[in-house]
């Protein structure tokens, strides 16, 4: 199929941000990746031998080894310093580029271990949206006069081609489910990938002892179809941000039941998501324009403010503690069930992400469907 110049303006147009709202976005999304641990402390690597090092095509394969404790504790720091720069929109483009480079590298010397994330989607974001306008307000660039002109047809179309990469990582998920007999009624792979987590891994955590009580061969198998038609779908849907936002809603359903059944937790999934509610972030606009928030004067307080949780995601880092368990610190006789070793602190903090998104999604549709029966109404 061939698609017209005029198609895909019409496309890229509704894809519709200012400055502001994609200002926030990257304040949103620095403060997730800087509470919620996503930088990947390597410290755990540097007690296996050279022989383990056996990395995915990509930049890791200029090591020959594992990085030392020195160069692990460094990437970390780095990392965190690139994230709080990320917030306050300090070189705002090259820090993007930066973050998304070293989040690339760090994931690719952990997957050398064979242990691979599904967090690409999350990884490249600040890549795109480097080139967008997202460093243009409450940021220092704009405070000093360091932004570059971005006209907004350019923010439209960056957030549409990330939304096109998105929706391409979910068809490359799909293609080998239908090439390798996903939808062969006689199987049902999705009860059976449940059974390997729950037996073999003993991912038994949420609702998944629930969900293995429900042994229907027809709810399996409308399981694995559905998935495979969700993966689809999102091709399908980025030729409009309304239908787009549709599949993020049905896709936060998606992760929560992937969640409970699987114990996978998918939280990073609903912050990539959050670029196309540009209603949610216009609210976030709203009361940052009506506060003192990101005043001049409160700019530079901040700074200190961010580099503090910093300095604690680094060494908070070390035991494997995202900020966003510390609170739970005092209420837990052993500290290491809120590490990302234990995974029983990823799933609950994810758990509570998910469940709000889906909460988010039932008053979006609510809303949606209000509006439609007023606009029928008033006709």
């Amino acid at each position: 199929m061939i698609i017209s110049r005029t198609t895909l303006e019409r496309w890229v147009s509704s894809y519709t941000y200012s400055p502001e709202e994609l200002a926030v976005f990257r304040i949103i999304f620095g403060i997730y990746t800087l509470f919620s641990g996503i930088i990947p402390n390597l410290l755990f690597t540097t007690h296996y031998p050279a022989s383990f090092y056996t990395p995915p095509i990509g930049m890791a394969m200029l090591w020959q080894n594992f990085p030392s404790a020195t160069i692990a504790w460094l990437l970390l720091i780095i990392g965190y310093a690139l994230c709080a720069c990320l917030i306050l929109g300090f070189f705002t483009r090259f820090v993007s580029i930066g973050l998304s480079v070293h989040l690339f590298a760090c994931y690719a010397i952990a997957f050398s271990l064979g242990k691979i994330n599904h967090n690409t989607a999350y990884i490249i974001l600040p890549l795109f949206l480097s080139m967008s306008s997202w460093g243009n307000a409450y940021s220092y660039d704009h405070h000093n006069h360091r932004t570059t002109i971005v006209h907004t047809h350019q923010d439209s179309f960056v957030v549409f081609f990330y939304a096109l990469t998105l929706a391409w990582l979910y068809c490359t998920a799909a293609l080998p489910k239908i090439i390798g007999g996903w939808l062969n009624p006689s199987t049902h792979a999705v009860y059976g990938w449940f059974v390997q987590t729950y037996y073999v891994e003993h991912q038994q955590a949420l609702l998944s002892p629930l969900f293995m009580k429900a042994s229907s061969p027809i709810l399996w198998e409308c399981a694995d179809w559905l998935t495979v038609c969700f993966e689809c779908l999102f091709l399908w849907s980025v030729s409009h941000v309304a239908r787009l936002r549709v599949l993020c809603i049905i896709a936060m359903a998606f992760h929560w039941i992937v969640l409970n059944t699987l114990n996978i937790p998918s939280a990073g999934f609903l912050i990539c998501y959050l670029i196309f509610f540009s209603q949610v972030l216009q609210w976030f606009v709203k009361r940052f324009q009506s506060t003192a928030l990101f005043r001049q004067w409160n700019l530079y307080h901040s700074t200190w403010i961010i580099l503090l949780f910093s300095t604690c995601a680094v060494f908070a880092s070390y035991w494997y503690i995202p900020l966003l368990a510390l609170p739970l610190l005092p209420f837990v006789n052993d500290s290491s069930l809120l590490t990302y070793k234990n995974i029983q602190s990823e799933l609950a903090i994810a758990f509570v992400i998910e469940s709000l998104g889906c909460i988010y999604g039932v008053v979006y549709i609510w809303q949606w469907l209000v509006q439609k029966f007023h606009t029928r109404k008033g006709a």
